[in-house]
């Protein structure tokens, strides 16, 4: 068992599972499993979980040889597999997933039967594996549900509320979170076709569930900064601007962001505009 704020991580070793659950209602939220199953691979007999994903260990899962072991990266909002981990020199029965240590993006996972190329046949001394789970420079947040958005319009997982294209928004993050590289690129999609605006605040709303704001959400707040008035193509807006030069970003802010944009289309709750979910970024050098 493992828990992040309002979810929890449960593994089924077993039954080859995991689950998530939100801690406060014991709603199910997802069913993870293995891309590849084997027989006997105790995924689920270890886990982690942070805002950056969920990590399921399967240690006898056979990827390199005889119970080299492995992990398995999720996404939080989504359930969705992102990455297999794999120890860089597998060996034989290593069992690398036997244990999972997370902190934000980084990973600790256990191979207690690691010989460290010593001789197989003698006893094992064990190792341990760091891996980063950053695959983005920033931590999407504020997704749409039918309790928040407006008049329930939530049709998917990981997205804002739903526009007239019966999809909700999504804003994600490329490059990387360097002040001195400056290089971050904010893209929304899913988009009506129309202009809409990316924007910068200081905090997030209502404890980064987001207030109702036209057909979506208001997810981000505190001395809002307009970054740049983008128009859509094909769904899709991406920022070319030097975001943190625009946003007056310094090494070690966390800085919030968002993509308002017009949907006139009458369908959904007719107030002309939506919103996107939010997408936080901690500054680096």
């Amino acid at each position: 068992v493992a828990i992040h704020e309002d979810l929890m991580a449960i593994g089924s070793a077993n039954a080859e599972r995991a689950y998530i659950f939100e801690a406060e209602t014991g709603v199910e939220k997802f069913r993870l499993q293995p891309p590849s199953p084997g027989v006997d691979d105790l995924f689920g007999s270890s886990l982690g979980i942070s805002e950056r994903g969920v990590v399921v260990g399967a240690s006898r899962h056979e990827s390199d040889g005889t119970d080299t072991g492995a992990a398995y990266l999720y996404d939080i909002n989504t359930g969705a597999l992102l990455k297999e981990l794999l120890a860089s020199d597998a060996s034989d029965n290593a069992n690398l997933g036997h244990s999972i240590a997370i902190d934000g993006s980084d990973v600790v996972i256990g191979a207690f039967g690691d010989n460290n190329g010593a001789d197989p046949t003698v006893l094992a001394v064990g190792a341990a594996y760091v891996f980063d789970i950053k695959l983005q420079p920033g931590v999407p947040f504020c997704f749409a549900t039918p309790e928040t958005c407006p008049c329930n319009n939530a049709f998917g997982v990981g997205q804002g509320c739903a526009n007239s294209t019966c999809q909700g928004a999504v804003l994600t993050g490329s490059g990387s979170d360097s002040v001195s590289a400056d290089d971050l690129v904010l893209t929304a999609t899913g988009l009506t076709t129309g202009p809409g605006l990316f924007f910068q605040g200081n905090n997030t709303v209502n404890d980064g569930v987001g207030v109702a704001f036209g057909d979506g959400l208001r997810c981000v707040g505190g001395r809002t900064k307009r970054l740049q008035v983008r128009f859509s193509t094909f769904g899709e807006s991406s920022s070319t601007i030097s975001v943190a030069t625009k946003g007056e970003v310094n090494v070690g802010d966390t800085k919030y962001y968002q993509y308002w944009y017009r949907d006139p289309n009458v369908w959904i709750c007719d107030n002309g505009f939506n919103t996107t979910n939010g997408y936080k970024i901690t500054w680096t050098p």
